[in-house]
């Protein structure tokens, strides 16, 4: 979300800013020694004032001194705030599942608690001078009455598949009226 600047119709806030023990699993994808500090950014998108999405993403804390003093908790993320100049993204790993949402994503959403997402477990890599390394792991929800996964084939060779998430046409009946 940080790689290129967001459009004014785009707002993301930030919902918690702390350090925290992360599950291993987490720790694992980041490379994270046991007592390395991890900082979890909660933010929720808005697209057109609706709420789309909720994302826990976790950093090893002394990689992003420039986001947490950049983010303040209860407040949008600056629209132009994007990734440094020496920090180039390599690659992404991402798996997609269905699942239900929690009372807190519920209430963001102005859902019905156990409302159907889509939950993209997401690892950014950045380039390093030894290879790649990973830079931000992010469980992310997206409204499932809202949000659709496209898988698009784009080659001859099995498994060359491009996945898309966008809005449905359900998307226009939860925009704010004038």
């Amino acid at each position: 979300m940080l790689a290129t600047p967001r459009g004014s119709d785009v707002a993301l806030v930030v919902l918690e800013k702390r350090t925290v023990v992360p599950e291993v699993s987490i720790r694992r994808r980041l490379q994270a020694s046991g007592t390395e500090a991890i900082l979890r950014v909660t933010t929720q998108l808005s697209l057109r004032e609706v709420p789309l999405a909720i994302s826990y993403s976790f950093f090893r804390r002394a990689e992003v001194g420039w986001l947490d003093d950049a983010l303040r908790t209860g407040w949008s993320v600056p629209p132009d705030l994007t990734l440094p100049s020496d920090l180039v993204l390599a690659h992404s790993q991402a798996s997609i599942e269905t699942s239900q949402c929690g009372q807190f994503e519920a209430d963001r959403f102005g859902v019905p608690y156990r409302t159907s997402v889509f939950l993209a477990l997401c690892t950014e890599y950045r380039k390093a001078p030894e290879g790649t390394s990973a830079f931000e792991v992010a469980r992310v929800e997206y409204r499932g009455d809202l949000v659709q996964l496209r898988l698009n084939i784009i080659g001859d060779q099995p498994g060359e598949l491009e996945a898309h998430l966008s809005l449905n046409d359900n998307f226009s009946d939860h925009q704010p009226r004038p």
